[in-house]
């Protein structure tokens, strides 16, 4: 047995049998694990519902009333392929261990009756195996977390840059069709009564009006784009963002939209944040979701304690109903530019690029959820305290070896 009694401890081990004497006993039989237990599939199910995502280990007998055991562990290995399974039978299911190893449901046999020491060896390898398996997968999360900043900061950069051209572009174009415009002739004022022509000025005016409309919303982007200067102090983070939430509340207000708060904790810890950004990042995640989802007449905001990048954090987050949204929808999450609601000015335009910057500066992480239970809307954690954040690197190769481990 191991030197450290806790160490097999963190998570559950579940044995399921029909036979009450033998539920009795495993647990004094293997007291270093935190064992529960089942008589039945059924019941299993019911289990491992409650435990979640604490399961490390399933070990169940083949024969009981009902469904078999290789049935349990087969749905198991659909539903949670990270939770080793062991099936325990006797020679007469050999053959349905067996079979039931060859498919992949079953992590390992053991036959009635145990060699107590050697199902102890088992089990201690089964649940290291679970151990090293989430930590494999906690690291691939990371490693494509990072990933995914990385394209999404080269695309913004390059965005910019685009943004900044553009915008002379279309100056140097508003220059050219202004002296094409000075220079061509004025019609007459009857012809402009009689027929209904335009005249040249109102021409000019449009054209000058809709180009610089697009100048601003251009060179707009590409000003968020510029990292700005961040003043990082501790704050109680449910005042600061209450207070960044009322303006965005007045406006959903005006268009038939509820904004309610959840249940926040009463003793959050300080969060270490530049107060304007943290204001600023929570009324554009209001504003764009009422945009994206017209048909939303409520939304919520919940913040609570979480984990971002193995430190403690807070979970900011800004839902709608609970309906799943469109495809049309999630687009336009990502849409620079913003579709025209009431009335309303292009303030909004490229306005979720801002709020993933805000959280990015803060060491966070913002991501866009269409389905239940975090969504739909918009989920930012950032951690307590940004200035002493280690956030995992890329090491040369790995994107190699990841597809790699895709394909195989």
């Amino acid at each position: 047995m191991t030197d450290d009694p806790k160490r097999y401890q963190e998570f559950v081990v579940l044995y399921v049998d029909d036979e009450l004497q033998s539920l009795k006993y495993f647990p004094r039989m293997f007291p270093e694990f935190t064992v529960s237990t089942a008589t039945s599939v059924t019941e299993a199910f019911q289990v491992i519902e409650s435990i979640g995502d604490r399961l490390a280990l399933v070990i169940t007998d083949q024969r009981m009333p009902g469904a078999q055991g290789t049935e349990l562990l087969a749905a198991l290995h659909r539903r949670q392929p990270d939770v080793v399974r062991i099936l325990t039978t006797s020679h007469s299911d050999l053959a349905s261990a067996i079979a039931a190893v060859n498919t992949g449901a079953v992590y390992r046999y053991v036959e009635k009756p145990w060699q107590v020491e050697d199902l102890r060896q088992t089990l201690h390898r089964g649940y290291e195996l679970f151990q090293l398996q989430r930590e494999r997968n906690r690291l691939l999360r990371e490693k494509l977390s990072v990933l995914q900043r990385m394209f999404v900061m080269d695309r913004v950069r390059s965005y910019a840059v685009l943004a900044a051209g553009l915008a002379g572009r279309i100056n140097h174009s508003l220059l050219a069709l202004k002296a094409f415009l000075d220079a061509a002739p004025v019609p007459k004022a009857e012809a402009v009564t009689e027929h209904g022509q335009v005249s040249w000025d109102q021409l000019w005016e449009l054209a000058r009006v809709e180009s610089q409309r697009t100048i601003d919303t251009i060179q707009g982007v590409a000003k968020r784009t510029i990292e700005p200067t961040y003043h990082f102090v501790p704050l109680n983070a449910e005042k600061v963002l209450r207070l960044g939430t009322e303006q965005a509340c007045v406006t959903a207000n005006t268009f038939g939209v509820s904004v309610t708060w959840g249940s926040v904790a009463p003793d959050l810890p300080q969060l270490t944040a530049d107060n304007a950004m943290l204001k600023r990042m929570v009324g554009i995640m209001i504003d764009r979701l009422r945009l994206v989802d017209p048909l939303a007449r409520s939304i919520h905001i919940g913040l609570a304690l979480t984990e971002v990048w193995g430190v403690p954090g807070l979970r900011l987050s800004v839902t709608a109903d609970q309906r799943d949204w469109t495809e049309l929808e999630l687009h336009a999450c990502f849409a620079m530019l913003s579709g025209r609601c009431g009335g309303e000015s292009d303030i909004h335009d490229g306005d979720l690029l801002v709020a993933y910057f805000i959280a990015y500066h803060h060491a966070g992480t913002f991501a866009v959820h269409r389905t239940s239970p975090h969504g739909p809307g918009f989920v930012a954690c950032l951690p307590l305290d940004p200035e002493h954040v280690a956030i995992p690197g890329v090491d040369a190769g790995w994107l190699e070896r990841t597809f790699t481990w895709f394909e195989n």
